[in-house]
C-alpha cells in the first residue's frame, strides 16, 4: 500500500530501467517508513539480526520505494548510498551520494553499480510526480 499524504503529492513512483538483472526493472511506489520490506525481514531473520532495529538504523525514518513483486529501493543511512534490492533482499545495485540531504531526498537517477551477481547495463531510475502522471493522462 503506497504512502498517503505529503510524500505521494511529491513522488508517486519510481521507475526503475533498463537493468540488466531485469528482476528489479518496473513501477515502485512510496512506502511509509514505519514498514519494513519482506525482503529486508528476510535477510535479518537469516542472519540473526533485529530487523527492527537494523531497518531504523539503515532507514531511519525516509520514505522507500517498493514495486508489486516486493523488491525494493531505499536510502542507507549507514552507507550513504541508495540501495536497489530484489524481492529475496538481497542488494542488487547501489549508488553512492555525498550523504546531504538533498542526495537523501529522491534515488538518484543514474551512477549504479552492480553487487554480486548483478547484470550490466547498470539501471536508471525515472521519477514520476503527481503532475506528471496528470499530464501524461
Amino acid at each position: 500500500m503506497a504512502v498517503t499524504g505529503i510524500a505521494t503529492l511529491l513522488t508517486s513512483m519510481i521507475i526503475v530501467q533498463n537493468a540488466g538483472t531485469a528482476t528489479v526493472n518496473g513501477q515502485y511506489f512510496p512506502q511509509d517508513p514505519s514498514k519494513i520490506p519482506y525482503g529486508f525481514d528476510l535477510v535479518c531473520k537469516q542472519n540473526n539480526w533485529n530487523t527492527l532495529e537494523l531497518w531504523k538504523k539503515l532507514n531511519g525514518n525516509s520514505i522507500w520505494y517498493e514495486k508489486e513483486d516486493g523488491a525494493y529501493v531505499y536510502y542507507n543511512n549507514g552507507d550513504n548510498r541508495w540501495w536497489i534490492d530484489d524481492k529475496d533482499g538481497l542488494g542488487v545495485y547501489i549508488a553512492d551520494t555525498d550523504g546531504s540531504d538533498a542526495a537523501k531526498k529522491y534515488p538518484l537517477r543514474s551512477g549504479y553499480e552492480p553487487l554480486q551477481n548483478a547484470q550490466l547495463p547498470a539501471p536508471t531510475i525515472e521519477i514520476k510526480t503527481d503532475k506528471q502522471q496528470k499530464d501524461n493522462l
